[in-house]
């Protein structure tokens, strides 16, 4: 026998109380915290194992000193030695040589020339 087609609608609605919705909230926190510390505890644990490989490396491998090596050449392009008096004596008899002013004369480099020596107290 066919069904035959609702006449009405009828609404059902469950509200909660005060207590209820703390007792809710309660249970919503207690499954967010249960499913984020294995989270947690596994994002740990990927990092200590990273940690404890890195560590082998450099035992065995000798990783440590490749690792200071690579260091040492990234830096030393950035790093500015200062000049010895010794080494600003000679700069300053190289360029006060006939030959070096002549060269500069001649290639019209001369004023540049003469303001660098000036700009750098030469």
């Amino acid at each position: 026998m066919p069904k035959s087609k609702p006449t009405q609608v009828i609404t059902h609605r469950i509200e909660l109380q005060e207590k209820e919705r703390k007792m809710l909230e309660q249970v919503v926190m207690t499954n967010t915290i249960s499913k984020g510390i294995p989270a947690l505890i596994a994002a740990g644990g990927i990092g200590l194992a990273g940690f404890g490989l890195y560590m082998f490396l450099q035992e065995v491998y000798g990783f440590k000193d490749t690792a200071a090596k690579v260091w040492d050449a990234v830096k030393s392009p950035f790093t500015i030695e200062p000049l010895t008096d010794e080494q600003i004596e000679a700069i300053r008899a190289n360029q006060e040589s006939e030959e070096n002013k002549e060269w500069y004369k001649d290639n019209m480099l001369y004023e540049m020339y003469e303001g660098t020596m000036d700009a750098f107290g030469l």
